[in-house]
């Protein structure tokens, strides 16, 4: 694939586009570690508990309409574009972006939702795959014991507002085994369950100040990062009154009661 340079003001890149299966897909790789190099795969410094965030360029991908924030997927080692699995080299010098395909020694992963965009990595040899618009409740991958990064998924509501959710794996997220004689089932999503997280803010002459944090958590333990309304206006479900996240449900409310039924505090979570 020949890519042309592009750079702007806020950041610079190499994009162009391919087709796989029967589809097109425009790209841009950008230089997210800031060294001057388009060719970073996603690096994951402690792959069992994930003590720092995963690092490398960024790769925005989408059927040949604009590229937005939240098309940015770390650049994975493998793409996944429909059924189609591809090992992605990036020759700088002869400005190629080449998608090498492989087709033997894959094997099945059952998914219980259907992600417009996926991500994994593979314990053993710590590559990254990145999926685009999965094709059918299978996906086909090399063998390895795969962990989640990430994945967002568009869906309307009883309204017909379209919605989009993102997660990210944690540390409590389990490892998927995949390979022959094996049966693995990646269980993303619904029933979400909210967690409440105290921690110790700071320390004043009026006392301890503590932050809550308000975290949705899916069948893997994917943390929700992101659910917010991309099209439409007649949902009925309560949206935030805030203008930033006015596309965002309402926040949720809390109240600190005593064991004796006093409250001793009350209000709302906010975004951010």
């Amino acid at each position: 694939i020949d890519v042309s340079y592009t750079y702007q003001i806020a950041y610079a890149g190499y994009g162009g586009e391919f087709t796989a299966g029967e589809k097109r897909y425009a790209f841009l790789v950008m230089d997210g570690d800031s060294n001057g190099r388009f060719d970073d795969y996603a690096k994951i410094s402690d792959r069992i508990n994930f003590s720092e965030p995963p690092r490398g360029d960024f790769v925005f991908l989408t059927e040949g309409k604009k590229a937005v924030p939240h098309d940015a997927q770390l650049l994975g080692n493998f793409l996944l574009a429909g059924e189609s699995l591809f090992e992605i080299r990036i020759d700088i010098p002869q400005k190629k972006l080449i998608l090498d395909e492989v087709r033997k020694n894959r094997w099945p992963l059952k998914l219980t939702l259907q992600p417009e965009r996926l991500s994994l990595f593979s314990e053993e040899s710590g590559n990254c795959i990145m999926a685009i618009h999965p094709k059918g409740d299978e996906i086909r991958l090399p063998a390895g014991n795969y962990r989640l990064l990430g994945y967002q998924v568009l869906r309307r509501d009883s309204q017909g507002d379209l919605w989009r959710l993102q997660a990210r794996g944690t540390r409590s997220s389990p490892k998927i085994g995949v390979g022959p004689n094996l049966s693995p089932v990646l269980s993303l999503g619904e029933p979400f369950a909210p967690k409440i997280r105290l921690q110790r803010y700071f320390s004043s002459r009026e006392g301890e100040t503590h932050l809550l944090d308000f975290i949705l958590y899916g069948r893997m333990m994917e943390a929700v990062i992101d659910l917010t309304r991309i099209e439409g206006s007649a949902t009925r479900l309560p949206l935030s009154k805030n203008p930033v996240y006015r596309n965002s449900v309402l926040e949720p409310f809390y109240a600190i009661v005593k064991d004796d039924g006093e409250i001793v505090a009350k209000g709302k979570f906010e975004y951010g």
